[in-house]
């Protein structure tokens, strides 16, 4: 019975110590209107953020209902996204291959920088350096290029990036254009939905998805 006590008074000190994180998270959530005020209820914005979860849902969110998607043709939405699907890889600058990818590209970082700072003003503990590595644009030029069927080897002389990084990289993009076209549904965006699929096609092809038999 001690032993019992004891723990139950320890996983109240722990709820205790959790708490304050939970509400500044929450708090944050309100301000991203991804919570309703009043109800508490999911939005349609937080019911999005709950079908992408990427590394960075908060970031990718905001830019999905700003409509950073838009006028993009289906390669540049590959470099784009790519930024949210490579949180294990340095962050290293890399240029923008057309000034509509730089131009999503700059409004993507605002974002995450404002969510940053939301988040420590919120009282959110969070560790910045980890942070960016939510919104890495280091393989967007290889991204870009995949999806304009470059070869794999040809790209592989290109970059610095470890084959299986990259091999995971477009998996694990392909499966975040896959959570986003149903986020298009939610929002009532069909032609956002074709676009996406367009890009899924463009990158599912060849040595890719036969290498990933190797990394399952």
């Amino acid at each position: 019975m001690a032993e019992i006590a004891e723990i139950s008074s320890q996983l109240a000190d722990e709820s205790l110590d959790v708490y304050p994180e939970m509400q500044a998270r929450l708090t944050v959530m309100k301000k991203l209107k991804l919570i309703d005020d009043h109800t508490g209820a999911l939005t349609v914005k937080g019911r999005v953020a709950c079908q992408v979860m990427s590394g960075d849902e908060l970031t990718l969110t905001e830019l999905l209902f700003q409509g950073g998607l838009e006028n993009l043709q289906p390669e540049e939405i590959a470099a784009v996204l790519s930024a949210f699907v490579a949180p294990d890889g340095p962050v290293e600058q890399v240029p923008a291959p057309t000034a509509g990818i730089q131009r999503v590209r700059d409004q993507a970082e605002e974002l995450h920088v404002a969510i940053l700072k939301l988040q420590a003003n919120s009282g959110v503990r969070i560790n910045a350096e980890d942070w960016w590595k939510l919104c890495n644009f280091s393989l967007s030029l290889v991204a870009y290029d995949w999806a304009n069927g470059v070869s794999f080897g040809d790209i592989m002389h290109k970059t610095n990036a470890q084959e299986g990084s990259i091999v995971r990289a477009i998996l694990r993009l392909d499966e975040l254009l896959r959570k986003i076209r149903q986020a298009a549904i939610l929002i009532g965006d069909p032609d956002l939905g074709a676009k996406l699929q367009q890009t899924s096609d463009r990158i599912r092809r060849d040595i890719v998805f036969a290498m990933s038999l190797y990394l399952q």
